[in-house]
């Protein structure tokens, strides 16, 4: 268990279809302390330079 901020982050991918078929997804970077969203990036494609700028 983490005991301050910014000492545990858990980053997971989703995804979803959208009603004409075309796939999404998304990129989420959760704090786990206090279960804050750091960042929540969605697009059709997440190249990896684009989560490296994310997480800078």
């Amino acid at each position: 268990m983490p005991k301050q901020m910014n000492e545990v982050w858990s980053m997971d991918f989703m995804h979803d279809q959208l009603s004409d078929g075309r796939s999404v997804r998304l990129f989420n970077v959760i704090d786990d302390f206090n279960r804050e969203g750091l960042c929540i990036d969605e697009d059709f494609s997440l190249p990896s330079e684009r989560m490296i700028r994310s997480l800078d």
